[in-house]
């Protein structure tokens, strides 16, 4: 079945401080973006559960949060939803936690103060290489299902040449 090309992605907003997840899902007009707010957790196993209920797209994400900080929940999301696309936004600059991100799975690090236009490009950015990215894997299933479709006939030809 093929995807909805004008479907919207679904965003979704992991920060331990409520009012940093209410300005992250304000300070930008995500429906003109093409996304559609999914949810929002205040992290830990809270964020684990919404994730796995709603799965969005796109997630952005603090580091520094209590029980589970960003990486270890990044890591976890990446087990069970490794085609979810997660922007860290933090307010630590330290290269560590950025190249530890990358070496989770995470797909962008923003740096705070939230600033809207750069959370809106990064939003953009992520939404065009998921579309990118759903569209080869399509195109990689359909060449499978001609080659699995075709291969009676390949074989059959292959072996009257050897013959």
């Amino acid at each position: 079945m093929a995807e909805n090309q004008n479907a919207k992605m679904k965003v979704a907003f992991i920060d331990d401080e409520r009012l940093v997840r209410q300005l992250l899902m304000n300070c930008v007009d995500w429906e003109s973006l093409g996304f559609s707010v999914a949810g929002d957790s205040p992290g830990g196993q809270h964020a684990l559960d919404m994730i796995a209920d709603v799965r969005p797209d796109l997630v952005f994400m603090d580091i520094c949060m209590p029980i589970m900080d960003g990486i270890e929940l990044s890591a976890e999301i990446m087990k069970f939803a490794p085609d979810v696309c997660i922007i860290i936004v933090t307010g630590h600059q330290d290269f560590d936690y950025a190249r530890e991100s990358i070496k989770v799975g995470v797909s962008d690090f923003l740096l705070k103060p939230i600033n809207p236009k750069e959370i809106s490009a990064t939003a953009v950015k992520a939404k065009e290489s998921l579309t990118r990215m759903r569209r080869e894997r399509r195109e990689v299933e359909r060449l499978k299902q001609r080659l699995e479709d075709n291969y009676p006939h390949l074989r059959d030809r292959a072996l009257r040449q050897l013959m």
